[in-house]
């Protein structure tokens, strides 16, 4: 894990933005398994993730469908000195990504309401 760390850092150093930028976001339900549902992601600049408490290196992500229920997955994309926290809402074979923004980073504007949701930042299906 360490040499597949080092080597995605080696490649961030030499770019001129390291910002970390969501690239795409596609869904799939598992081939014979209509239950999963296959999540997979890319970001520009990402060393690794971290998916509900758990490090990985993986841009794949499979769930259990939840149907009309829904379910949130917490997904930390760790880049070079940088580091956003978005969260994955599953519901009905639809995902969308939501991106948390710190507090201390957030124009007034931006700020939400009491009673307001996060604002999607993609939705694919």
């Amino acid at each position: 894990m360490h040499y597949y760390t080092i080597r995605r850092t080696m490649r961030i150093l030499s770019r001129k933005s390291k910002s970390i930028r969501l690239l795409y976001l596609q869904n799939s339900p598992v081939e014979n398994f209509d239950e999963f549902l296959t999540i997979k992601f890319k970001f520009s600049n990402a060393v690794s993730y971290i998916i509900d408490g758990k490090k990985t290196l993986h841009n794949i992500i499979t769930v259990p469908n939840p149907g009309a229920a829904g379910m949130t997955i917490a997904l930390t994309v760790n880049g070079l000195f940088r580091k956003n926290d978005y969260i994955v809402s599953v519901q009905n074979n639809e995902v969308v990504i939501t991106r948390m923004l710190p507090l201390s980073s957030r124009p007034v504007f931006l700020e939400n309401k009491p009673g307001e949701t996060e604002r999607p930042l993609v939705l694919a299906s």
